[in-house]
């Protein structure tokens, strides 16, 4: 029978190499230089490398770790050669498959920076670019790419809104305190005055021993002209400001409140008052003697707290007047 002929069915032991498994001995994962993962161990810069370059750091990096990433490096390498090779830009837009060196390459190419340089402008108020707000803005700005020049043309179109909104916000408040002084001329007339001593009148009684901080809180501060700005007399409760007049002031002639020298609103009058609201707590018997804060009844004991309180108030406050606090 012709023994030539390698498809038919021999049983001739030269016939036993072909196509036969091989040797696991002869394969490349028991050589002692790629394990079954292809993973490249033992001494294999010795054996796949020349002498001259198995120091090279790029033989030392995660892509000459296995058999697999180093073909894929390669062949990412001989795309992109080719990519210059025919005039086409080297860096390309990342795509889903783009590996981090890809993206990190892309980025730089396109002037992407690490962080982006910002310095808020003087007219714009902090509580309403917040540090939070920019660090939350510049990561995701940096996210989509944006170059410091890009980021300095958002910044400025979002900033440039702000102080828009902020002159339409002035010139509804200047409106409305504009109106609001209509109202009262138009209400009262050559009456206005005399209304307003009024109100001012009911301000004094009712608060004549609050201390500043709540009369400053409710009232605003009081500026080198005598005007004051905050609380109810900002811009932005002008509206009110008519109808907090004709309610004070209405309240003063209905009840026919007096001024007296004890109520008069002069730091002077307001230290003698607290003298003598002073000297009738003091005089309240066996409070100055402590027999009302040692005594066996509880309730003379809580008399003696509301006392103690309302003269440490009343102590306060005449020296904040006797020290000219202006309120």
């Amino acid at each position: 029978m012709d023994q030539t002929n390698l498809g038919a069915n021999q049983t001739n032991q030269n016939q036993t190499n072909l196509g036969a498994t091989p040797d696991p001995s002869q394969t490349s994962g028991t050589t002692g230089t790629i394990d079954e993962e292809g993973n490249f161990v033992g001494n294999w810069k010795e054996q796949y490398l020349d002498e001259d370059v198995r120091s090279e750091k790029f033989f030392d990096s995660d892509h000459a770790k296995n058999v697999k990433t180093l073909l894929k490096k390669a062949y990412s390498q001989e795309r992109e050669l080719g990519r210059l090779k025919s005039g086409k830009n080297l860096i390309q837009m990342p795509t889903e498959k783009s590996t981090p060196e890809e993206i990190e390459a892309y980025r730089i190419s396109i002037g992407v920076p690490k962080e982006y340089q910002y310095k808020r402008p003087d007219d714009i108020d902090e509580d309403v670019v917040t540090a939070d707000f920019m660090t939350d803005t510049m990561k995701r700005l940096n996210e989509v790419n944006l170059n410091q020049e890009q980021f300095d043309t958002v910044m400025d179109v979002f900033q440039n809104r702000i102080r828009a909104f902020e002159k339409e916000g002035i010139n509804k408040l200047n409106k409305n305190t504009a109106e609001a002084i209509k109202r009262l001329n138009d209400e009262h007339g050559d009456e206005l005055d005399v209304r307003l001593d009024l109100a001012k009148k009911f301000i004094t009684i009712a608060s004549d021993l609050w201390p500043a901080e709540k009369y400053q809180e409710l009232f605003g501060k009081e500026d080198e002209n005598g005007e004051r700005a905050g609380g109810i007399n900002d811009p932005e409760f002008a509206h009110l400001r008519p109808l907090l007049i004709d309610l004070f002031a209405s309240y003063v002639e209905k009840h026919d409140l007096p001024t007296s020298a004890a109520l008069a609103d002069t730091t002077e009058s307001k230290v003698q008052s607290i003298e003598e609201q002073l000297k009738t707590l003091e005089a309240t018997p066996g409070f100055l003697d402590g027999k009302l804060r040692t005594s066996s009844n509880e309730l003379d004991r809580q008399k003696h707290e509301e006392i103690m309180k309302k003269r440490n108030e009343l102590i306060r406050r005449q020296t904040e007047l006797q020290n000219n606090i202006r309120r």
